[in-house]
């Protein structure tokens, strides 16, 4: 028996798959690359541990990997038995949220931590403004997320990954100054972590401080890995302060070479949604865009999803406006429409 990063107990003999599960854990909590790879590496180094496929499970659906995802997961679920309760509680979470049933995920989550308060990964799906609480659509939400992390400080102390996300609820409650604070305390202990430089340059953008924003981003992302969970996002913040900053030229420049569809193995959530967003910007601030850009977010969209999704359903229609394909568009409002009728 191990111990994880948290001091919580995992069940593997061997010291290396321990090893690589933390480091695949970190490298995710971290928004950087590399996490898949260690994570495979654990269950070579110990074919019964069962926390690292539950781990991939959760990575494959992000990047929108379904079947990945499933087969994942049963692996997990089929090594579970020999594990101890908490990681079969564990791998009950991920399963549930792996399989789409995002409310009771969620609640599985809440019982979940009410036992075992410092299982990070199984936090992390609610812990942001991409998770559970921040793709609610619940009014209220922004309060509702940092209640969930105030709850749950006492327990993680200076922990970075959790000061981050906490520190991002600050941020999305009109606290950015504490935000920001809390935020450089743990890029002070994780330096790299591509979450917290996001968080920052929230916390700057809401505080007016574009220029600081512009130069932090600017001297931090050229050494971020490429296969980053955060790789399209982040630099899509960049884009954005450079347009924002009057360096329209320099921002289309970014955005063609970073964020574009097929530029990074981002999730595809953040390239149709990053791609639509930026586009949509530059056409209000009446920068002149390449109609292909248009077309090319069009038909990744098309390739990618089956049908819209929460917070995807506020962007995939602009491509349709924007290219003058009002049929298309037609079509997305009724299927949007049927969505809602259906619940």
């Amino acid at each position: 028996m191990q111990l994880d990063a948290y001091g919580l107990e995992i069940s593997t003999s061997s010291p290396a798959a321990r090893d690589l599960y933390v480091d695949g854990i970190d490298r995710q909590l971290a928004g950087v690359g590399g996490s898949l790879d260690a994570l495979v590496s654990a269950t070579e180094a110990d074919p019964a541990f069962a926390l690292p496929h539950a781990a991939m499970a959760r990575i494959h659906q992000t990047n929108a990997r379904p079947g990945e995802a499933l087969a994942a997961i049963e692996a997990a679920e089929a090594l579970a038995a020999d594990t101890t309760e908490r990681e079969r509680s564990h791998i009950a979470v991920q399963g549930l949220l792996t399989r789409g049933q995002a409310v009771e995920g969620f609640g599985a989550i809440g019982r979940h931590l009410e036992t075992w308060p410092t299982d990070a990964f199984v936090l992390a799906p609610a812990s942001s403004v991409f998770g559970l609480i921040g793709f609610s659509g619940r009014q209220g939400r922004e309060p509702e997320q940092l209640e969930y992390l105030d709850r749950l400080a006492p327990m993680y102390g200076d922990d970075w990954w959790f000061r981050s996300f906490h520190a991002f609820a600050h941020v999305e409650t009109g606290q950015w100054e504490k935000g920001r604070d809390m935020v450089m305390e743990a890029l002070e202990v994780k330096p790299r972590s591509a979450h917290s430089a996001h968080v920052l340059a929230h916390a700057l953008y809401e505080g007016g401080r574009n220029e600081e924003a512009l130069d932090f981003l600017g001297n931090w992302l050229p050494d971020l890995d490429h296969d980053a969970t955060m790789y399209c996002h982040t630099w899509w913040h960049y884009a954005l302060l450079l347009m924002g900053t009057g360096q329209a030229a320099e921002a289309l420049a970014t955005y063609e070479l970073h964020c574009a569809p097929g530029r990074s193995p981002a999730p595809p959530l953040n390239v149709m949604t990053d791609g639509a967003s930026f586009l949509w910007r530059c056409e209000l601030a009446g920068i002149e865009t390449d109609p292909a850009a248009w077309e090319k977010l069009m038909g990744f969209y098309e390739a990618t999803f089956a049908k819209p999704g929460v917070f995807l359903d506020a962007h995939a229609g602009l491509p349709y406006i924007a290219t003058g394909r009002t049929d298309a568009l037609a079509t997305y409002i009724d299927t949007l429409r049927g969505l809602v009728d259906a619940g």
